[in-house]
Parts: structure tokens; sequence; C-alpha cells
């Protein structure tokens, strides 16, 4: 008869263990969802690639598995897709105008002594643990460029004890925190514009200034002119006629991409080469 009540005492212990999961909240909430602010007119493709790394106090990352990886993977998936910022959203590699490829950390946090005594105990004395999720989150475009990364945090506690059995319905679901990650995440993205417009969106917004670009175009041509100007014993006449079709490109070619509105660097740089070489020329040949 003894023997039966301690061996019923043993698996209720064992039956009635339990412990209790709750969030630590470091990770503010995000106030509008889906993001509405900076909507392209045109929204590119995506592809997101999720990879889940487990850590053991800050040990070195192994990959995960098995259903809870899978879990976190759609988590994120199905957070880019109701964001409403892609036209697509695949984690098959297919061409995509942006490339989003998320490492999610979970880095398990506890005193192994505690654990062990907790185990020996049935759980009748406490041990608790704590469970960091990061996600780090490379944007890049489709020719591999990064365009940014964005990295969040969030936390969860476990309690472990014997009269926790109670607690079991109120475990924090890890795939709401993956989720919150990832849309603290787009949000950010959101916020600093990344990613950026698919190129059709950028030439929509910023048309080609082609006349502008010809006439940068006639500058350079008329480089090598003066060189043959400066070098030979062409008559004063044709050496004018060079410079003055020099200057005529020049200052076409200033107004028309001044007056494009376009930042044109190299041009301006060498309409100020032509510019000067004009000078030059007109010193040395100044009948």
């Amino acid at each position: 008869m003894k023997g039966l009540i301690k061996h019923s005492l043993v698996l209720a212990a064992i039956l009635l263990t339990g412990c209790v999961s709750y969030s630590q909240h470091e990770l503010p909430p995000v106030q509008t969802w889906p993001p509405t602010a900076n909507a392209p007119a045109q929204k590119p493709t995506a592809f997101v690639r999720t990879t889940a790394l487990r850590q053991v106090n800050s040990g070195p990352g192994n990959t995960a598995a098995g259903a809870p990886a899978a879990l976190w993977e759609k988590a994120v998936a199905d957070s880019f897709r109701q964001s409403n910022r892609f036209s697509r959203v695949s984690t098959d590699k297919v061409d995509s105008d942006i490339y989003a490829d998320a490492t999610l950390y979970n880095n398990e946090q506890f005193n192994m002594a505690s654990a062990i005594i907790t185990g020996v105990t049935f759980f009748i004395i406490p041990s608790t643990a704590k469970n960091t999720f990061t996600l780090e989150t490379v944007f890049k475009d489709k020719d591999g460029k990064e365009l940014g990364r964005i990295k969040k945090s969030e936390s969860v506690r476990t309690w472990m004890h014997l009269v926790l059995i109670v607690g079991i319905p109120f475990q924090a679901d890890t795939r709401e925190v993956v989720e919150a990650l990832t849309r603290s995440t787009l949000d950010e993205a959101v916020q600093r514009k990344l990613p950026r417009p698919c190129k059709s969106e950028l030439a929509r917004e910023k048309p080609e200034n082609t006349a502008g670009i010809e006439h940068a175009r006639g500058i350079v041509a008329c480089l090598s002119s003066l060189d043959q100007v400066r070098s030979s014993d062409l008559e004063h006449r044709g050496a004018h006629r060079a410079l003055n079709r020099a200057g005529d490109h020049a200052i076409a070619g200033l107004g028309q991409v001044t007056g494009g509105g376009l930042d044109h660097q190299d041009a301006f740089g060498r309409i100020g080469d032509q510019l000067a070489c004009i000078v030059i020329a007109t010193l040395r040949h100044p009948g």
C-alpha cells in the first residue's frame, strides 16, 4: 500500500509539473499595420529566405530544424505578404526585385545547475530560462548589392515549477514573437525607404535627359579636336572654328543638363574641362 502511494505521488509530481512563458515586451509595438507611409506606385517582387539558428548561453549557433523552424519561416513570409509592400513574395528562389535574407537567432540562456536541481526535485524547486529572439534582415537588389540591414530583438521568460501546470494555456507563442519581429523590421524599412522602388519606377520618376546626354557626348568628342588644335600647325581660322564648336557644345550641354534637373556630375566635370581647354587654346591661337 505504501509503495502504491509513493508511486502515485511521484506520478502526480511528474504529471503536474509545468511552466509558464511570457514576453518581456522589449520590442516597441508597431503603430500602423500594414504600413501605409511611402507606398510605392509600383510594388516590387521579393524573395524571402529565412534561416533559424539555435544558441545556448551565447554559444555557437546551430541550424534549427523541424516544426518550430518551419513555423518561424512561415511567420516571416506571411508578414512580408501582409505588409502589402510587394506584388509577390516567394520563398522559392526566383528572379525578384528584392532579396531579403532573414536570420533568426534563438539564444537560450539558463543556469545548468539550477535546471538540474529542478529536474532532480521533480520541479519542486523552480528554475527559469530566457530565450532572446533576434531577427536580422539584409535587403539586397537583384544584382546582389546590399540596400540595408535591420536587426530586431525580443525576449521570452520561462519559469518551470511544480504548480505551474495551470500556466500551460498561457504559454507565449514563439510564432507571434517572430511575427512581431518581422512587422517591426518592415515598419522600420518603410521609414528608411527600404527596399527602394524597382528600376522601372525609378525610371518613370526620373526620365532620362537624352538631349543633355547627347550634348555632353558632343563635348567629349570635341576634346580630341582641341588636342589636335594645340599640337598641330592648323591655320588660325580652322582653330577658331573648332574652338567655336566646342564652345557651342559646352553652352548647350550645360543648359540641357541643368534644365533637366538631373545630377550628371560626370557631365559637369567634362564641361568644366572643355571650358578650360577653350581658354588655353584661345591663348595659344590669339589671332
